[in-house]
């Protein structure tokens, strides 16, 4: 007999799921398959968590290995995922609007344009209900994240997205935090370059 696991049945007695991956190949190539083979490390409730590059990011933090400090850039799968991301196309669009009048003029200044610092980007049930839709593997792994939108002429931005995995986060605050070995403190910084 199986475990229902919301949106997919597993089967403990063959370590795989009945139904195939609802993010199809994007979970890996085993679309039957349980926390990347590894159940006695990892638990997947929702069947969702391992996904991809999001996948191997999260065994990363969840064992400690490599390094605590990543940096994706313009062209990464990463960054693209998170530059499509609800909150980052809004941080975007406030952007548009806070400098509206400027990139209006047939001859915008580019350095009378303000730039979007700090810009929150909450993660919380109704996000991961959007995201589990959405079949989001980024929004998933990432949560809440900080956004930067800075210019780079009139016609174009870059974009920053910073994040810090932790336990406290996974957790939803529930737990603490800790700087080195397994689920330790785990910064990533997405950028991306688009035209408005």
């Amino acid at each position: 007999m199986g475990d229902y696991n919301y949106f997919r049945d597993y089967d403990p007695s063959i370590g795989r799921y009945l139904e195939s991956d609802l993010i199809g190949l994007q979970g890996g190539l085993s679309t039957f398959g349980y926390v990347a083979g590894a159940p006695l490390r990892f638990s997947d409730p929702l069947g969702l968590i391992l996904c991809g590059a999001w996948g191997d990011m999260a065994i990363d933090w969840a064992l400690g290995k490599g390094s605590r400090n990543r940096f994706y850039g313009d062209g990464s799968s990463q960054s693209s995922e998170v530059k499509g991301l609800p909150p980052s196309r809004d941080a975007i669009a406030y952007y548009k609007k806070k400098n509206a009048n400027e990139l209006a003029k047939p001859c915008c200044d580019p350095t009378k344009l303000d730039p979007v610092t700090n810009y929150a980007a909450k993660f919380g049930v109704t996000q991961l209900g959007q995201a589990i839709a959405a079949k989001s593997c980024a929004w998933n792994y990432i949560g809440s994240y900080r956004l930067d939108v800075i210019p780079i002429d009139c016609k174009s931005v870059r974009g920053f997205a910073t994040n810090n995995s932790s336990f406290t986060s996974f957790s939803y605050g529930l737990g603490p935090s800790w700087t080195n070995g397994p689920m330790s403190n785990f910064y990533q910084t997405y950028s991306w370059d688009e035209r408005l």
